[in-house]
């Protein structure tokens, strides 16, 4: 039964001299007109059953065809499909920018396209809702949603309705940026207790899910010191042995790369990770690939609100891993994983085994939250540099050297640089850069000794949570 167009709080009008009708099937206003030159009947659907919002929407139709029918130029791109006027778009624009730039815009812009559920070009012409629906992306920050999403679907935008191309006018054109969060807590340094047990952990996440091992990656960024970025855009060619570093490329801008020095342990644990590997990303991701800043976040993360789980673990709770790593997932996730499967095979006793079990989890959860929660704080692989600094700092290492390490700049020690250039004993003896007063492999391997005597000290999991069972080692 067709349902009846909605009267929005007042009477129906006449439709006369409207050019609209109503569909019975659907109770949706069309707009209908005559073409006086070739007779051809022309609809268009307004898309509503609110006859105040089909009327301002025929009133559009009818300034169009009067256009055509004076000969002006309409463009009509609005029912065009995003996806390829994207891809046109990105052939376009690649030329005129650096090689990192397509793969970049059109990540950045087919994910929007995605999350945002643009389909055709009349999608983007509704800016409240699209804002909206960008702010109400979870996992992102207000920067990385305006810098990634907003601006390059406003850049895209306005390149469909240049000179006309495929719009009228530009949908985007008074979008509001969108703000930046507000401040957060600063990363904190981590204790060498908690890196150790971390590290231990991430060793027992590799194993439980069966994917290529990820520790070396994690104690590799707390050795060398260096950015997500560089780090992850290295190939296993970029490896230099003969120094004992990893070649973190040209600086960018204002950002230096640093040395990213590794200590001889270091190194020989990264030359058993790559297993022969002569070509290829230097790290790979869990499951082949080069691996993403995203996913290194999560898997650092989850790494570390196990080790705090661990040591957080309530003692009148019998000890079990596996229970660890669900209570781990809740509390980073806010809710218990789901397990795989139909849940329409279940049986019932299955069904009052998972809700116990379910229960029983969110309880364990809710004692070590305000805790787990404190710790976590500021724990991401960004600490992980002011985690080296800090105990690089603890061991005496020289600051310059430090700075040397991640790629920091000191204006304070510069203008002591400064000064000894402008001393002829100086420049003799104090600025050589390639002597060992300016070794950055220092920093490293004061860094790795501390890793290493916690490593010694503590034990994952600990006595109250258990051992890893069997199922899980598998």
């Amino acid at each position: 039964m067709a349902r009846k167009p909605q009267r929005g709080g007042k009477r129906r009008a006449s439709l006369a001299g409207t050019h609209l009708f109503v569909k019975p099937s659907t109770g949706i206003y069309w707009w209908r007109r005559k073409d006086p030159d070739t007779g051809k009947r022309i609809k268009r659907t307004t898309g509503t059953r609110v006859l105040e919002a089909a009327l301002k929407k025929a009133q559009e139709f009818e300034k169009e065809f009067e256009q055509r029918q004076a000969g002006l130029t309409v463009v009509d791109g609005w029912q065009l499909e995003l996806l390829p006027l994207a891809e046109e778009w990105l052939v376009a624009e690649a030329h005129a920018h650096s090689e990192r730039w397509a793969p970049q815009k059109r990540r950045h812009l087919f994910r929007a396209l995605d999350l945002l559920g643009l389909r055709r070009a009349r999608d983007l012409d509704n800016l409240a809702r699209l804002h909206d629906r960008l702010l109400a992306l979870p996992r992102f920050t207000r920067t990385t949603k305006r810098r990634s999403f907003q601006e390059t679907l406003k850049q895209f935008s306005a390149w469909l309705a240049a000179n006309k191309r495929y719009l009228d006018r530009d949908p985007l054109a008074h979008w509001t940026p969108i703000k930046p969060d507000p401040p957060t807590r600063r990363r904190r340094s981590l204790l060498p207790d908690e890196m150790a047990r971390a590290v231990q952990a991430m060793d027992r996440l590799d194993a439980h899910y069966g994917r290529r091992p990820q520790r070396c990656l994690l104690v590799t960024l707390l050795v060398a010191g260096p950015r997500i970025g560089a780090l992850l855009s290295r190939d296993v060619e970029h490896l230099d042995h003969r120094n004992a570093r990893i070649d973190l490329g040209a600086n960018v801008g204002k950002k230096r790369r640093g040395a990213a020095a590794l200590d001889p342990k270091t190194l020989a644990e990264l030359d058993d990770y790559l297993d022969g590997r002569t070509e290829g990303p230097l790290f790979l991701a869990a499951r082949g690939g080069r691996p993403t800043a995203h996913k290194v976040l999560d898997q650092v993360r989850e790494a570390f609100g196990l080790a705090f789980v661990d040591e957080l673990w309530p003692e009148d709770e019998p000890p079990q891993l596996d229970l660890a790593m669900l209570v781990n997932c809740t509390l980073l996730h806010g809710a218990v994983p789901k397990l795989s499967g139909n849940p329409n095979l279940v049986t019932e006793k299955t069904r009052a085994a998972r809700a116990k079990l379910e229960e029983r989890v969110m309880a364990i959860a809710g004692q070590l939250r305000r805790e787990w929660e404190r710790r976590m704080q500021g724990v991401d692989v960004h600490a992980l540099r002011k985690t080296h600094r800090s105990w690089a700092q603890a061991r005496g290492v020289p600051p310059v050297l430090i700075d040397k390490q991640l790629g920091h700049a000191d204006p304070g020690e510069f203008e002591v640089m400064r000064a000894l250039a402008g001393s002829e004993t100086g420049r003799k003896h104090y600025l050589d850069l390639g002597s060992e007063l300016f070794d950055a492999g220092r920093s490293a391997q004061a860094v790795r000794e501390l890793l290493d005597e916690a490593m010694g000290r503590v034990s994952f999991p600990s006595s109250r949570c258990g051992v890893l069972s069997d199922r899980a080692a598998g």
